[in-house]
């Protein structure tokens, strides 16, 4: 049984469109970036993946040499490495595998430790649906703008409505169709959306009408001025619980803090939200009220804002009545460190991740941290976390 993953393969084309003004050339915004996919399978057995690449707007395939996967093996392919794409290549990504695999999109610019290195894991065939949510979606505001990729992961092409709200509206800012050949990606940003400067809102996809299909999604968000970026995976619906496996406020000798997005999943009924904030010992150190969000619309949070005390690492609970939410978290730091998250709407009892990396200079790379959190009742014994290199 072959075992499909999807990936917006790189934004690397996009980037390198953008007008950029000299004074922003090193900037994050104004890089052009090369995708790494970083893949790994849990199997205890052996078995072999195929990873194709469709251009934006082309249902043509270009594929990868074959790779052959030994038990519990991670790897990376560098999208520029792979022959017959051409340069400054922008699409998507879909990976065949007979064995259980999982992917993580990495962005790479400049050196590796000059500029932040996005990242957000691939979707399997479940995670498509007709509808995808982008709950945090910017255009030159708080010195960051967003870029979005929609891939369409049916065999045949589709329509889809994609819908811009900002914060506080029910009504969209931005309501257009796009069209999407078969396996490939539309991207798009605030530019192309003609959103306003200073847009602060979310997204949501809607591939539910006469020729639309199942969609994945995923967002990068980079600094306007500074080479701090991010990424992060859309998903396909709400919940009336997530739980953010990460939750800080001034943590650490960098002074991390966790800003959330919480995005209403309905664009017909307001949700009422409210959030519990826990340090690592399971005590709640910090509320937020129940707050109003409209139709499609989102709120930010910063859990320093809600009682939360300076100092504290832990993790997160929102709950809403009326309607689904999603949530994603974001981390800054006074060093420029950040990073993205989805939040979940359940846990499970074995997560695998392709993407961890350790080494010995940690200023000339990265390091990888993972945070775990219980979303059960009681206690959860005997946790155990298990590296394996790349072979």
């Amino acid at each position: 049984m072959k075992r499909k993953m999807f990936i917006v393969a790189s934004f690397v084309l996009i980037l390198a469109l953008l007008t950029i003004s000299s004074v922003f050339a090193q900037s994050a915004a104004g890089q052009s970036w090369k995708t790494a996919i970083t893949y790994y399978t849990p199997s205890d057995t052996g078995g072999n993946l195929q990873v194709a690449f469709y251009a934006e707007g082309s249902a043509t395939p270009v594929l990868a040499n074959p790779i052959s996967l030994a038990p519990h093996q991670a790897g990376t392919l560098l999208v520029s490495n792979v022959s017959g794409l051409p340069a400054g290549f922008s699409g998507s990504a879909v990976m065949n595998a007979d064995v259980p695999i999982v992917a993580v999109d990495v962005q790479i610019a400049g050196n590796a430790s000059e500029y932040a290195r996005p990242l957000y894991s691939g979707f399997a065939p479940e995670d498509a649906d007709t509808t995808a949510y982008i709950s945090t979606f910017l255009y030159q505001k708080f010195n960051n703008s967003t870029t979005m990729g929609i891939q369409n992961v049916e065999t045949n092409q589709i329509t889809v409505q994609v819908k811009a709200y900002e914060v506080g509206q029910t009504t969209p800012t931005y309501d257009q169709a796009q069209v999407i050949e078969p396996q490939s990606t539309v991207i798009l940003n605030g530019a192309d959306m003609g959103l306003p400067a200073g847009f602060n809102g979310s997204v949501v996809v809607d591939g539910t009408g006469g020729s639309g299909g199942r969609i994945v999604a995923s967002a990068y968000e980079a600094e306007i001025s500074g080479r701090a970026a991010k990424a992060f995976e859309g998903v396909s619906g709400g919940s009336s619980t997530v739980y953010m496996a990460s939750m800080l406020c001034n943590a650490f000798s960098d002074g991390q803090i966790s800003f959330f997005a919480i995005q209403n999943a309905s664009l017909s009924q307001a949700a009422s939200v409210t959030a519990t904030f826990y340090n690592t010992s399971g005590t709640q150190v910090g509320s937020m009220p129940a707050t109003n969000i409209g139709a499609g619309s989102k709120i930010s949070v910063n859990p320093c804002n809600e009682g939360v005390p300076s100092g504290t690492s832990g993790s997160a609970v929102f709950e809403s009545t009326g309607a689904p939410i999603i949530g994603v978290g974001k981390v800054n730091s006074q060093t420029g460190f950040v990073t993205a998250f989805v939040g979940e709407a359940a846990g499970s009892t074995k997560s695998a991740a392709s993407y961890i990396r350790w080494p010995a200079n940690l200023s000339a790379e990265f390091r990888a941290n993972i945070a775990v959190m219980n979303v059960g009742g009681s206690t959860a014994n005997n946790v155990q976390v298990k590296y394996y290199d790349a072979t």
